[in-house]
Parts: structure tokens; sequence; C-alpha cells
């Protein structure tokens, strides 16, 4: 996925800039990715970018990184950008997740220089430290806990659901659409 229309041409300059905030605000950071991705989160955690989905400058920024947001909104917008792709180009997608952990395991995170809502860590975040959010029940829970509930998670095929929106007709409406009901977009703090 090719991100350049999305960077500056200063966008490498500034990424080399001067290192950002240490230490992650109180509360929570968020990040996001898919379900079909759980299993080996629950296991593992959550590991630094070997391949990042990202093309150009970004995907060379991103390596080696776990990157974080402080508000949900941020973080679906990374999602909503590979959510949206696999709708357009496959008709599918499997259900984007969020994920949160608690800024006192991320005294080590860093500002990012170019985005003030994003944190990164060039290390892998433990399973125990990660909760994720069950829409169906509305709540957050450890992820080895929801890794045995994750077959609720279903892929997402195109089936606008309970949605008003079409995908096919209009999959950026839809997107956004899918993350508001879904997603804690309001109550992200709770």
């Amino acid at each position: 996925w090719d991100m350049e229309a999305f960077e500056s041409s200063e966008m490498g300059t500034i990424r080399r800039g001067p290192r950002g905030q240490q230490g992650a605000p109180p509360g929570h950071l968020y990040h996001s990715t898919f379900a079909d991705r759980i299993w080996n989160i629950s296991r593992l955690g959550l590991l630094p970018s070997e391949n990042p989905r990202w093309s150009g400058k970004l995907g060379k920024w991103s390596k080696g990184k776990v990157f974080f947001s402080d508000n949900v909104l941020s973080t679906a917008f990374y999602t909503a950008v590979h959510f949206s792709k696999n709708l357009v180009e496959h008709g599918r997608s499997p259900d984007p997740i969020l994920l949160r952990v608690d800024s006192e395991n991320l005294k080590d995170a860093e500002q990012d220089t170019f985005q003030a809502s994003d944190w990164f860590v060039e290390r892998a975040i433990p399973p125990d430290q990660i909760e994720v959010w069950l829409p169906w029940s509305r709540k957050w829970v450890p992820i080895r806990e929801a890794e045995k509930k994750v077959s609720k998670m279903e892929t997402v095929h195109g089936d606008p659901g309970s949605l008003e929106v079409d995908p096919k007709a209009d999959v950026h409406s839809y997107v956004d659409a899918y993350f508001r009901e879904f997603w804690p977009i309001e109550t992200a703090s709770s």
C-alpha cells in the first residue's frame, strides 16, 4: 500500500528530526489490527513490524516499531485505510479490532514527531499487557480472554448488516459507519 499520496515532501526530514517526547501520557494508548491476527497476538504479544503494510517513507519509518495512538479516531484511520482497500480490492476484509495498553506499561514510548497523537516503542508488548475491545459486549477484556471468543468476529464480506450504508456504493461511508457502530469512538477512555 503506497502512502506517498499521504506524505509531504518534508515528511522524511520531519520524521528524522528531533526526538519526540518520552513516556506515554496517562491512561491508555490504542493500537488497531485485524481479527485474523488475534491468535498470534494473544500468544506472542504485539511485535515490532518486520514487513510494514505501508510503502515509501512511511514503511521505512515503521519498520521495527509498534505504533499506538492516544485516541481511538487516529487509530481507526490507519486501519480504515487497509479495511477500505481490502473491501474494494477483494470484497471482504477481516474485522478490524481495537487493542489498548495501559500507559504505565509504555514508559519507554516515544511521541511521533510527525503526528502528535501517535506514539511508538521499539520492542514487543507482552500479551498480558494487552486488552481488546469486544464490540458485541461493548467492553474491554484481556486479549487471552478475547482469543477464546474470537469466533464472534467474522470476516466482513461487504455486507453492511445493520449499517445503513452499502459498501459497494460508498466504501468510505461504510467504513466510517462501521467504526462508529462497533468501536468506542465516544467512550475510548472508559
